[in-house]
């Protein structure tokens, strides 16, 4: 399997996914795999636009992903995992930490940002629990991000999925399967997958072989739609922030 090709294309999840939302044996086939234990009762009222997070940020990316889950009629669902481990080697991560804040690009293409260290970064914070760090200021991390999310979307459907992660393993190879179940009827996964260093492990080990399993399990494969086109996934703006998030730390 091509990683390009578990891509689904926007307007044609939307479809998918209200054909399979009313298919209530799928869904109940789907709900009997998945448990609703330590879920939001709302996620199984109706399909949602899923993005797995570390902590909620409103950085392009997550303006991006919102965006995207509006044009096809979908609330935007943002499952994160607190009890995750901080490290900087992972980018995602350590763009919680010190934030780069976008200001276009130059004639040859580059980036134009200005960065602001919210952390203490001497390996101090190295491998502890997202929800147990301090911003330089003494707030918590992942409540200085909720903040500028709610700042910026009022509305937004964030939940700490620690307990749902450790109950299915607390490993990805564990629960990927089960965060795939979620996009077989109950909503549109948005993300973008990177065969490309430290993730190509995670897309060839335990992605691709997780999409062909819960094919096999339910007939169909899960819904995923990319958030950054794939071609332009790599550049480094989409951890970046609107320059305007810089003034409501």
């Amino acid at each position: 399997m091509d990683l390009n090709d578990i891509y689904t294309p926007l307007e044609d999840a939307k479809k998918e996914i209200e054909k399979r939302w009313n298919d209530t044996k799928l869904k109940k086939k789907v709900e009997d795999f998945l448990g609703r234990e330590h879920l939001p009762e709302y996620f199984f009222k109706q399909p949602h636009a899923i993005s797995i997070e570390d902590v909620a940020t409103p950085n392009l990316y997550c303006w991006t992903f919102i965006g995207k889950a509006y044009k096809i009629g979908l609330d935007p669902f943002h499952f994160e995992f607190l009890d995750d481990i901080f490290i900087t080697t992972n980018h995602d991560k350590a763009s919680l930490a010190k934030m780069a804040f976008y200001h276009g690009f130059d004639e040859k293409g580059n980036m134009k940002k200005t960065v602001k260290r919210i952390i203490n970064l001497d390996g101090k914070e190295e491998k502890k629990r997202i929800r147990d760090i301090k911003t330089l200021e003494g707030e918590l991390l992942v409540d200085l991000h909720h903040r500028l999310m709610l700042k910026n979307f009022p509305n937004a459907k964030i939940f700490d999925g620690s307990e749902w992660f450790k109950s299915k393993g607390a490993l990805a190879k564990n629960y990927y399967k089960h965060v795939l179940a979620m996009a077989i009827c109950h909503g549109v996964l948005f993300d973008n997958f990177l065969n490309y260093g430290y993730e190509a492990k995670l897309v060839n080990e335990i992605l691709l072989p997780a999409i062909k399993e819960t094919e096999k399990e339910f007939g169909c494969r899960p819904i995923i739609v990319s958030v950054a086109p794939t071609d332009k996934a790599l550049e480094k703006h989409w951890l970046a922030y609107p320059e305007f998030i810089k003034i409501m730390l």
